[in-house]
C-alpha cells in the first residue's frame, strides 16, 4: 500500500511540474505570439537543452534551425501539450555568450513579448543572430 501511495504522490508532483513549468518559464507567453503555423522544418537537433525565461529545460525539446528562424518543439513528457514555437531570427536581440557547466551557450533577449531571455547552445545559433 505504501508503494502505491508513493507512486501516486510522485505522479501527482510530476503532473504539477509539467503543468506549471510552461507558465513560469514564459513558454505560454511565447506561444501567444510565436506559435508555429506549420510543421517544423530545417536542420534538426533532438534532445536539446536551453533556458527560457528563468527556467532551464534539460533535454526537453527538439530544436530546428531554419533560414527564417528557430523552431522549438517540446517533448510531450516534459512540456505536455505545449505548441511548437517559431521564433524569427530578427526577434532575437543582444546576443551574448554564457557558460553552462562545460557548454558554450548563447543568450538573447526576445523582443516581443518581453519574456526576458532565451538561452541555446552556441553552435546551433552562431552566425544567425546579429547584434543590434
Amino acid at each position: 500500500m505504501v508503494i502505491v501511495v508513493d507512486i501516486l504522490t510522485f505522479a501527482l508532483l510530476w503532473l504539477v511540474v509539467v503543468l506549471i513549468t510552461p507558465h513560469l518559464s514564459g513558454w505560454k507567453k511565447l506561444a501567444s505570439v510565436y506559435r508555429a503555423q506549420g510543421p517544423p522544418s530545417g536542420e534538426r537537433f533532438p534532445f536539446e537543452s536551453g533556458k527560457i525565461g528563468d527556467i532551464y529545460f534539460w533535454y526537453c525539446f527538439t530544436l530546428y534551425r531554419a533560414p527564417h528562424g528557430i523552431y522549438l518543439s517540446p517533448s510531450p513528457i516534459f512540456l505536455f501539450r505545449q505548441p511548437t514555437l517559431l521564433i524569427p531570427w530578427s526577434e532575437l536581440r543582444n546576443p551574448r555568450e554564457k557558460r553552462l557547466f562545460f557548454m558554450r551557450m548563447a543568450e538573447f533577449d526576445v523582443v516581443s513579448p518581453s519574456v526576458g531571455t532565451l538561452q541555446l547552445r552556441h553552435g546551433i545559433v552562431k552566425n544567425n543572430v546579429q547584434p543590434v
